[in-house]
């Protein structure tokens, strides 16, 4: 039996936001939009805090590979980016300076052509004791090596906003030398003297992260049909063996030709932090997104038979996932049972 997957990231609402929207909080849209469907379930991704902000990509890796292992974040950015496959362990270097508070906030997400001169230049010959060489794909950096590095470190994309936390594993003091030598090279460097003519951030230091050897998936995975803008995803599906012609961008129509198994469609509306501290805003957010949903719905039935697919709604917040479907069978006897609205508990959780 195949699934119809459309995920929601961030849209999960805290019962600080549900009380901040009041009576918008569960638009029509919204509640037609899960009507018969069944009584959801609700799981936390991860017990650490820490890894708060992860779990959409750690939920969609899982879904996809069929995995449970932590997300290799760096190996499936480098081949979502294009890079060609490496027989070595792939580290993601971050840039971050730290806010009056202590957290460490992204500096830049690429670099142009003369910061990576200038920082290739900083940091080659910093990680050749290491043993690791630098690799840069569109202006972001990435180190490699050809043996494991013990190292259980925070990825970045839970770690930004945050102060930093804890590193562990047998080479931790390994990680955080490397990462002094790394932010005292970066003081008055020739790399941020450019940056700062160019009214650019000035880099603090680099975040080693998300490291993992190449991540070619053996195991064939059920899903057929993935709709994304995430390079990240996309590293996934190139990992994962999924048709590149069959991951095609976000709100995009089902391929004409989809061959039969799940389909995901991933819909980043709730992204933008503004959508659910404006009520107008929300309402109309869901009435777009309710509307889409029912066209991806309707047209799947020319695609595969309606009996043998499952429609899936999937909503994460920092920590938690929410899960609604909608069973095959309807109730035969709807004058003796009323179908129940579970609206406010797929959207709004008791957290």
């Amino acid at each position: 039996m195949s699934s119809c997957i459309f995920l929601f990231p961030n849209s999960l609402l805290s019962e600080k936001e549900r009380i901040a929207l009041g009576k918008d909080a569960f638009p029509p849209s919204l509640r037609r939009l899960c009507k018969n469907f069944a009584e959801p379930t609700t799981t936390m991704c991860f017990n650490a805090p820490m890894l708060s902000g992860l779990t959409t990509d750690q939920w969609i890796w899982m879904t996809i590979t069929k995995r449970d292992s932590l997300i290799p974040v760096a190996p499936l950015l480098w081949e979502g980016f294009g890079g060609q496959r490496i027989d070595k362990e792939f580290w993601l270097l971050s840039p971050y300076y730290t806010s009056s508070a202590g957290d460490l906030l992204s500096a830049a997400e690429v670099f142009d052509l003369d910061e990576e001169c200038f920082l290739r230049d900083l940091l080659n010959p910093l990680l050749r004791p290491y043993k690791m060489d630098i690799q840069v794909l569109d202006g972001r950096f990435f180190m490699a090596r050809k043996t494991a590095w013990n190292v259980d470190v925070c990825p970045w994309i839970a770690q930004q906003g945050k102060k930093p936390s804890p590193v562990g594993g047998a080479s931790a003091e390994e990680w955080q030398q490397l990462s002094e030598q790394i932010r005292c090279a970066l003081l008055d460097s020739e790399f941020n003297v450019y940056r700062q003519t160019m009214n650019r951030i000035p880099v603090e230091g680099l975040w080693i992260n998300s490291g993992g050897f190449d991540t070619a998936i053996k195991d064939i995975s059920f899903m057929r049909v993935i709709q994304t803008n995430s390079t990240l995803v996309k590293g996934i599906c190139c990992a994962s063996g999924i048709n590149h012609k069959y991951v095609t961008k976000e709100g995009a129509p089902w391929p004409t030709d989809c061959p039969e198994g799940d389909r995901l469609s991933i819909l980043s509306r709730f992204d933008n932090p503004e959508v659910k501290k404006d009520p107008a805003l929300w309402t109309r957010t869901w009435n777009e997104i309710a509307d889409f949903v029912e066209a991806q719905i309707e047209s799947s039935k020319n695609l595969e038979n309606l009996d043998i697919f499952t429609p899936v709604l999937v909503a994460t917040d920092g920590l938690r996932i929410s899960k609604i479907s909608r069973p095959l069978k309807q109730n035969f006897f709807p004058l003796f049972k009323k179908n129940k609205d579970f609206t406010e508990q797929w959207i709004s959780p008791k957290e």
